[in-house]
């Protein structure tokens, strides 16, 4: 196997567990979809922070317990 390059590697193991690259397929886009929607979420929050601060003249302070 030392003759086998990555890509043809990969393509094998797609090819002979197509269940099992489906399923981690998957998983890898919904990680990425919610990171993606956290870091949006995450973005409006700041904005509608600053925009209610603006308006009322107060801070709104978003703290991160992690």
């Amino acid at each position: 196997m030392t003759g086998m390059n990555v890509w043809k590697r990969a393509t094998l193991a797609i090819v002979r567990k197509p269940v099992r690259s489906g399923i981690i397929g998957l998983l890898m886009l919904m990680v990425f979809t919610s990171l993606v929607a956290q870091v949006g979420a995450s973005t409006a929050l700041q904005k509608m922070s600053d925009d209610i601060g603006g308006s009322l003249g107060i801070g709104l302070a978003l703290l991160d317990q992690g």
